[in-house]
């Protein structure tokens, strides 16, 4: 097996850790698609690592400390684009009084959690125990990926000037219905993901009780 196949998850998580920032800066710059397509892309990285690492045994101490760096990365550069750009139904009323209660503080605790859970991994590493991933936690990372791909996905719909569409659904017109469906959907996913972020770094913490001192 040459070195370079080897070394593909790494390069995979390395590339992803490239991708972040840029993501962000087209974001920023409200090109929604192509923030959107790096995003799955980012994503597609997450996935490829993982199944070359397991199917042909190429696990590391790199790609097990820097994978789930990776990610949440990538998630914290997402978050930030929620956060200088909420979701449509938070800048209307009633819920644009509640933005901070209904939108940030559950974003926080994924933050939170994920920086216990890192700091966890990096004092675990020191004792020669590596924290790997459980199912609990890919389940929250998919879920992240899930609810910020339906908040792009918005974003995006939302910017391509659907008022010229002169049709709607009963009394609501397309880019509300749009702003509901998106936004509401967007919101039961976040506020799931939460709550297994709490779940799961509880699961980190005790499984791994006895190492901590």
């Amino acid at each position: 097996m040459s070195y370079y196949f080897k070394n593909i998850p790494n390069i995979l998580t390395i590339s992803r850790i490239i991708i972040a920032p840029i993501f962000f800066l087209f974001f920023i710059y409200n090109n929604y698609l192509v923030a959107f397509i790096l995003f799955v892309i980012a994503n597609a990285t997450d996935a490829l690592d993982g199944f070359f690492a397991r199917r042909y045994n190429m696990v590391s101490n790199f790609g097990s400390i820097y994978d789930p760096l990776a990610d949440k990365i990538l998630i914290l550069f997402a978050f930030m684009c929620i956060y200088f750009k909420p979701p449509f139904i938070f800048t209307e009323p009633p819920l644009d009084m509640y933005v901070l209660e209904f939108l940030y503080l559950p974003l926080c605790l994924i933050i939170f959690r994920d920086f216990i859970i890192s700091f966890l991994r990096q004092y675990l590493k020191k004792n020669n125990i590596i924290l790997k991933a459980a199912i609990i936690g890919k389940i929250k990372t998919w879920l992240q990926f899930l609810f910020v791909s339906i908040y792009l996905i918005e974003l995006l719909l939302l910017n391509s000037n659907l008022s010229r569409y002169n049709f709607n659904y009963g009394i609501l017109e397309l880019d509300i219905a749009i702003s509901l469906l998106f936004g509401l959907s967007f919101l039961l996913i976040l506020y799931i993901t939460s709550l297994i972020s709490i779940i799961s770094g509880f699961f980190y913490i005790f499984k791994n009780r006895s190492h901590i001192s």
